[in-house]
């Protein structure tokens, strides 16, 4: 994978908080193209909340849109953005509306 040449794949990430940095900063045709390889990282490292985000990335950028183009639900992706977010930053998330 190479979303940009000076970046890391994700497995050359060792925490999650820099697991979470990485997806948080891949584009979201890298999260597509690379759908199974993330997938496959993300188990073999345990980091569950990181495969539950990349679900909710993958499930907001295929839902319906409304006439002006903005999804139905914007709270899921909200609430995933934020718990990576957290982990980034090295902080525990809070576990909202899980």
């Amino acid at each position: 994978m190479s979303d940009l040449l000076l970046r890391p794949d994700i497995d050359e990430c060792t925490t999650d908080a820099e697991r979470a940095l990485w997806l948080l900063t891949a584009s979201i045709d890298c999260l597509v193209r690379e759908r199974s390889f993330i997938q496959l990282v993300l188990r073999q490292t345990g980091f569950r909340i990181g495969l539950e985000y990349l679900d909710a990335e993958l499930e907001h950028v295929r839902a319906p849109r409304r006439d002006d183009g903005s999804t139905v639900d914007l709270i899921t992706i909200a609430v995933a953005r934020g718990r990576m977010d957290r982990i980034a930053c090295g902080l525990k998330p809070l576990n909202l509306g899980a």
